[in-house]
């Protein structure tokens, strides 16, 4: 890197370099669908789990709490 530069010329260089590396290039246009769709197949997969495990921890609980059978 050149000596000449600054620090606040390198934070600007990284500041860059990381914006470039997070904004996709324009010419993919379709890569916001792409990731709008994964976000959404991400949001579902976590609410089926979620569902699942709600309904194993229920049936858990209620056969913890049935009336044991009498001797």
């Amino acid at each position: 890197m050149n000596p000449d530069v600054g620090e606040e010329g390198r934070t600007t260089l990284v500041e860059l370099r990381s914006h470039k590396m997070m904004s996709p290039p324009s010419r993919h246009a379709g890569s916001e669908t792409v990731e709008r769709i994964r976000e959404e197949s991400i949001y579902h997969f976590q609410q089926d789990c979620l569902e699942k495990t709600s309904e194993l921890i229920l049936q858990m609980h209620l056969k913890s709490v049935e009336p044991s059978s009498p001797k």
